[in-house]
Formats: C-alpha cells, structure tokens, sequence
C-alpha cells in the first residue's frame, strides 16, 4: 500500500467491482484498484478512474516484488516514487501512460 501515496486497503469481501466503484466515488476517491489474485499470486490489476472511467484491465505476467529483489528494494512512505515510461509513443500507449501517470504524485524527487 505504501507504493501509492494517499491509498487505502479496503477488502472486497463479496462486493461487485460496480459497487465498490460508484461507493468510492460517493467518497471522493479519484481512482479505484481491484488486485486480481489466484493461488495467493496477483494476475493482474483493474485501474478505473472515477467517477466515470475509463477503466483497463493489466495482467502481470512477471512481477517481482521489491523485498524478491537483489539488494532488498522497499517502498518508504516519505519517498515519492518516480514513474519512469519509455517507448509509450503510440496512441494507445500515451492513453496507458496517462493513466498510470495520474495514480502517482507529480513532483520530481531528483537533482541533476
């Protein structure tokens, strides 16, 4: 949860994702990420912006989290984490780029 500035972990239970959807919006969410898991490993993630969409489906065929990682990568909540996307250069890919782009602050944490 902390990769994400200003998140919250709400479980699903045995709500529909329309439902958790519109509930969020009533609350002044901006987005809403639903982890699609099998076996305790994640699939593959729901993206849907509210309070009217658009809304993607990413499936995660190689995820490495970051305490898997050579050199024990973690996420601290007083960093903001820098999204770095190359070769999103066509009209679908700017559109993910986008979308990706707003879930994280834009404020560059970098000299140079």
């Amino acid at each position: 949860v902390n990769v994400i500035p200003n998140t919250f972990y709400y479980p699903r239970k045995t709500f529909p994702f329309k439902t958790m959807c519109a509930a969020a919006a009533e609350r002044g969410f901006t987005d809403v990420l639903l982890f699609h898991e099998k076996k305790k490993e994640i699939q593959g993630v729901y993206i849907c912006h509210l309070p009217k969409g658009p809304t993607s489906y990413w499936r995660m065929t190689r995820l490495k989290l970051g305490q898997d990682m050579k050199g024990g990568a973690t996420c601290s909540a007083t960093h903001n984490p820098e999204l770095i996307l190359n070769n999103f250069i066509s009209r679908l890919g700017r559109r993910m780029g986008r979308q990706l782009a707003a879930l994280f602050p834009q404020k560059p944490d970098f000299e140079g």
